[in-house]
């Protein structure tokens, strides 16, 4: 191939394009958020469950709670109410 041939003019993506890979990618992200929330949780119940002292249990009981909060609020921020339409 000749070294002095320009390159083909690439076609801009279109918008919609865009918008649903950004829209696939929140949602992956979202999904992966939540799988890691539930993972961190259930490593840590099994901790906790391993002596069952109470303070363990509460230790568990509020990082739970505390971890999901960012998972909730960024779904409602998202208009995601975790409802079927």
């Amino acid at each position: 191939m000749p070294e002095n041939v320009a390159p083909l003019p690439r076609k801009p993506a279109s918008s919609s394009v865009i918008n649903i890979l950004t829209l696939a990618l929140q949602a992956v992200s979202s999904r992966m958020l939540v799988f890691l929330s539930m993972s961190m949780s259930f490593g840590l119940f099994c901790w906790a469950m391993w002596a069952g002292e109470t303070l363990r249990l509460i230790i568990a009981g509020s990082f739970t709670v505390l971890v999901f909060l960012p998972v909730l609020f960024k779904g409602a921020s998202h208009g995601q109410d975790g409802q079927a339409p």
